[in-house]
């Protein structure tokens, strides 16, 4: 075996080499990833079950030597962790930590976290402070922003200029008659054996709009 030692950021170049470099790497990850691979367990110190730093590094090394069973332990105690935070100082150092990751799953995570946490975060003079120095941050929090907002709907009269919304109502004899919005009429054909078995009621009738005369009247057609 060749005793050059081979250095790369890329993982699956490193992971496929003779010889690896483990001095990037975090210890506490690296002996996770040796223990996994003699025991087929995740070992985790009390310590480090709840610390979602740890978690995250084991996931990095799991990723970078293409140990998919440890790595997707790894996010999941690292998932189950990130949705516990309460501490706004440690959700923005999660959210930093993850966008810096070319790594799907990460800002997924990221983003998931950014909702969560929008309103509460908008308030937290650290995280104002750190989005005027992380452009990705900003952007991505901008983003989750819009996308909360929803325009005011705008009245249906303005959407069809120059013409009235209508309903119709079915009488059980089968006449049928224009209705305006609100408009109550029973029965339909006006007879007192007959009963409206169809009202103006936006879940169960379809509305049509008709065009208004110039003397304010409306166009009803013949139906």
């Amino acid at each position: 075996m060749s005793p050059r030692r081979v250095r790369s950021t890329d993982s699956k170049q490193e992971s496929t080499a003779k010889e690896i470099d483990l001095q990037d790497d975090d210890p506490r990850a690296l002996r996770a990833l040796l223990t996994y691979i003699y025991t087929f367990e995740y070992a985790e110190s009390p310590e480090q079950k709840d610390d979602w730093r740890f978690h995250l590094a084991v996931y990095r090394v799991a990723r970078k030597y293409m140990v998919k069973k440890l790595k997707d332990k790894a996010f999941a105690a690292f998932h189950y962790l990130r949705l516990t935070l309460n501490d706004m100082s440690q959700v923005l150092e999660v959210l930093e930590a993850l966008y810096e990751e070319a790594d799907d799953t990460l800002t997924q995570s990221a983003d998931t976290l950014l909702q969560i946490h929008l309103k509460t975060l908008g308030d937290f003079e650290g995280f104002r402070a750190a989005i005027e120095e992380d452009k990705v941050l900003m952007w991505r929090y901008l983003d989750k922003l819009k996308a909360g907002l929803k325009p005011e709907p705008k009245p249906k009269q303005e959407t069809e200029p120059g013409k009235v919304e209508m309903h119709w109502a079915r009488c059980s004899c089968g006449w049928r008659r224009f209705l305006s919005p609100g408009q109550k009429v029973w029965p339909a054909c006006g007879r007192r054996a007959c009963s409206v078995t169809s009202a103006p009621a936006a879940q169960t009738v379809q509305s049509m709009w008709l065009r208004r005369k110039p003397d304010g009247t409306v166009d009803v057609p013949f139906v």
